[in-house]
């Protein structure tokens, strides 16, 4: 299934920037986060997320 995919703008406390996808409780405001794109899966939101940011991880809550 597709989604559309969001990045924070600012890193978790461990300095990775949390993945989420559009429908997540803990997806930030909308001037906190950046739009990745509409995706297939969570590993190719990370390929496009590793573009811009060394470190992303999956938030536990929409993407694992």
């Amino acid at each position: 299934m597709f989604s559309q995919y969001y990045i924070d703008k600012a890193p978790s406390s461990n300095g990775s920037f949390e993945i989420h996808v559009d429908t997540c409780m803990n997806l930030p405001v909308f001037v906190n986060r950046t739009y990745l794109g509409f995706f297939g899966s969570y590993q190719e939101a990370k390929a496009a997320a590793l573009k811009h940011h060394a470190e992303v991880c999956a938030c536990p809550l929409c993407c694992e």
